[in-house]
């Protein structure tokens, strides 16, 4: 009898331990599932948060976006299980937006333990961070002449040469993450008074030496370089000189949204040791040779209003080699290309901003044009330029950021003062910033200090010769109009 009660006694033993080791693994089970969704669930809800900060500042907008993002990645807010709720300036904070996804997830095993269903939650936040466009001409004699240039490598460029966006591997030879095919932008705008100022509303947007070739003769010692150097991870047969595209784009109500952008025209620039040329988009060819001249982007006058943004977008598409070149736009009735008065072609005299030795009226007026994002120079020259890296909000306490990569060649200071002399210290005041190791970022925080009223944001920087460097310069924050991005903090 005490056997069979034993046996009877582990039965019963072995019936409850398997009944609650499957309740676990049931549990286990519902659980594992419930966390894989919300895996899913949270990458969802990062991209709805980041596409949805940059359609501030509209409400509406910002909420469609978020759930239409949050249904491509799968969990559409028509669906009964999800919803999808976003939050415009959560906590206050200006320029951010938050969204929660919900989704109810039913049970497979645990519903016979009487667990139907989990909630699941995701959340995400997303900051709008505004890039304060970099005034091109804010940097010593604009355009050809003077101590540097816009600059941009070949996407094959070696990583430690100065163009962090530009170009596709990092120095170790891996993939650069921080690659941008598409380039740079930069915005060209039309000021209130192009027309009262010149009598017209035509313009022509002009590019100086935009190929890669260093021949030819040169009668001004500090104009664009072009220094042909080695890449990493170069195709084989392709030409370090490469191939650079040149394109504008027709002002539009969406600055953060390139791809409804509608093409004006666009050419490419090739160069190599003893010749280049230039292609338009539509096959044509330029009958200038491009190499330490001005090159129309537009052979077709435009036909422009006061107050127009055009978009120019300057990419590499083959080679490694840095490519030196500037910009301007304004009234046709300018040619940078004409002789000076000895009858010889020179590219300090014909520099467009230069009115006291330029052929353009002092009292006219060119558009202006500035860096979107990041702006790419090079020093052709050792010496000094004031980058204007534009306009400072009448915001006291605000955290202006300015970053720069590379700026190692001879370099000397970087100094920071405003336009009305109430920032920093000292005589004259200035805040003194910090330079970048080779291949390496650096970052400068600038607190607005209180009663701050606005000013314009100037940096001293001082460099040597081939110096290749990008700076930029945010808040956090939304600012109409601003191009900006998105970043999550949460």
């Amino acid at each position: 009898m005490r056997h069979r009660d034993s046996v009877g006694q582990a039965l019963v033993i072995v019936t409850v331990a398997m009944t609650v080791l499957l309740a676990m693994v049931s549990l286990v089970i519902d659980i594992g599932v419930a966390y894989w969704e919300r895996c899913r669930m949270q990458g969802a809800c990062d991209a709805a948060a980041l596409a949805a900060v940059l359609s501030l500042p509209n409400p509406y907008e910002v909420e469609k976006v978020a759930k239409l993002w949050t249904g491509l990645n799968g969990f559409p807010d028509t669906d009964g299980n999800v919803t999808v709720e976003v939050t415009c300036a959560p906590g206050g904070n200006q320029g951010q937006c938050q969204v929660v996804l919900r989704k109810t997830v039913p049970t497979f095993f645990a519903n016979v333990l009487g667990v139907k269903s989990f909630t699941v939650d995701a959340l995400a936040t997303a900051q709008y961070r505004s890039f304060l466009p970099i005034n091109i001409y804010g940097m010593a004699t604009p355009t050809n002449n003077g101590n540097q240039s816009l600059s941009l490598y070949g996407p094959f460029g070696a990583h430690f040469n100065g163009d962090p966006y530009g170009v596709r591997f990092l120095s170790n030879g891996s993939v650069n993450p921080l690659y941008q095919p598409d380039g740079y932008q930069f915005s060209v705008q039309v000021p209130a008074d192009y027309y009262a100022k010149n009598g017209t509303h035509k313009m022509k947007v002009w590019v100086f030496d935009p190929d890669t070739n260093q021949g030819g003769a040169n009668t001004d010692a500090n104009t664009c370089r072009d220094e042909n150097r080695s890449g990493i991870n170069m195709p084989a047969g392709q030409s370090k000189r490469g191939l650079f595209q040149f394109s504008l784009f027709a002002p539009d109500s969406t600055p953060n949204d390139y791809t409804d952008d509608t093409l004006i025209n666009s050419f490419t620039a090739n160069g190599d040791n003893t010749t280049s040329s230039i292609t338009y988009a539509d096959g044509s060819n330029s009958t200038i040779t491009p190499n330490m001249r001005w090159i129309p982007l537009t052979p077709v006058d435009l036909d422009t209003v006061d107050g127009a943004t055009y978009r120019l977008n300057v990419r590499g598409l083959q080679g490694s080699a840095e490519n030196g070149f500037n910009l301007y736009a304004g009234p046709p009735s300018f040619n940078p290309n004409q002789v000076n008065a000895s009858g010889t072609y020179n590219p300090t005299w014909n520099s467009p901003q230069t009115a006291a030795v330029s052929p353009m009226a002092a009292d006219g007026v060119s558009a202006d044009i500035k860096a979107l994002g990041f702006c790419p120079i090079n020093f052709n020259v050792s010496g000094t330029i004031n980058i204007n890296f534009g306009d400072l909000p009448a915001h006291p306490g605000l955290g202006v950021h300015v970053q720069k990569f590379d700026t190692e060649v001879n370099a000397d200071h970087i100094w920071y003062s405003d336009s009305h002399g109430t920032l920093g210290s000292g005589s004259p005041p200035k805040i003194v910033g910090t330079l970048a190791a080779n291949d390496t970022f650096a970052e400068d925080i600038i607190t607005l200090p209180a009663g701050y009223a606005g000013g314009t944001l100037i940096g001293n920087y001082r460099a040597g010769a081939n110096d290749t460097s990008v700076w930029s310069m945010w808040f956090d924050g939304y600012v109409p109009g601003t191009p900006g991005r998105a970043r999550l903090v949460e």
